[in-house]
């Protein structure tokens, strides 16, 4: 859930730079500091705040505020009425955030509940592993490893190919495999190797072998 809500928000920001740099997409650099403004400066549609507003207090003064001049002025008599004062409107702020946050929550978790699925493995399965920091081009899934313990939802495996990789993770990451007699019926898979950069790819094609030994050899023989 927390990576969808991040994805959520990394889709906006990707929204507003597309609107800004339509002329130039090559500026999109110049650009965040006006989106991430925009985005602190707008309510949320599930806490009816804006993130400004949650974290400082205060909702972001913007140039058309100053321009019309319709923008709260606090005026406090020193710092100590000044922090009481904000305190008591960011306890409010948590407040009324959770209170219009639970609806939502339970009707993402109603979402999610409806359209789970639980699986259980046993002692012994093979399953490949989802990867969950990956390159775009690195291959979805490790393994296979064979399972050596289980606690559901949690179990431990163990690589087939290496028994020292010993992993623990939770059942949804698992994608059932073949165990390995199966697939030696169909001919040795060998295990994955490591990504290869393409960078290091090129500078391996580029390197220039070193001839000049064997040139200055031919010349003595002239």
């Amino acid at each position: 859930m927390c990576n969808g809500l991040v994805e959520r928000y990394n889709k906006k920001i990707k929204e507003i730079l597309r609107s800004l740099i339509k002329d130039d997409p090559q500026t999109w650099d110049d650009f965040i500091d006006c989106a991430m403004l925009s985005l602190q400066a707008s309510k949320s549609r599930t806490t009816r705040h804006t993130p400004a507003e949650i974290i400082y207090g205060n909702n972001i003064v913007l140039p058309i505020d100053l321009v019309f001049s319709n923008h709260a002025k606090i005026c406090q008599s020193d710092e100590h009425e000044y922090v009481t004062l904000l305190r008591k409107k960011l306890d409010q702020a948590y407040k009324l955030v959770n209170e219009n946050s639970e609806p939502n929550r339970k009707e993402m978790k109603s979402y999610y509940d409806k359209n789970a699925t639980t699986k259980f493995y046993n002692i012994g399965d093979y399953v490949l592993i989802n990867k969950v920091v990956r390159g775009k081009l690195d291959p979805l899934f490790d393994g296979p490893f064979k399972i050596i313990a289980k606690n559901h939802p949690v179990y431990d495996v163990e690589n087939i190919y290496n028994q020292n990789e010993r992993i623990r993770a939770h059942f949804n990451r698992f994608v059932p495999c073949a165990s390995p007699e199966s697939r030696s019926m169909q001919g040795d898979v060998p295990p994955a190797q490591p990504t290869v950069r393409r960078s290091q790819r090129i500078a391996a094609q580029n390197t220039i072998p070193d001839y000049s030994s064997a040139v200055l050899g031919e010349g003595e023989d002239m």
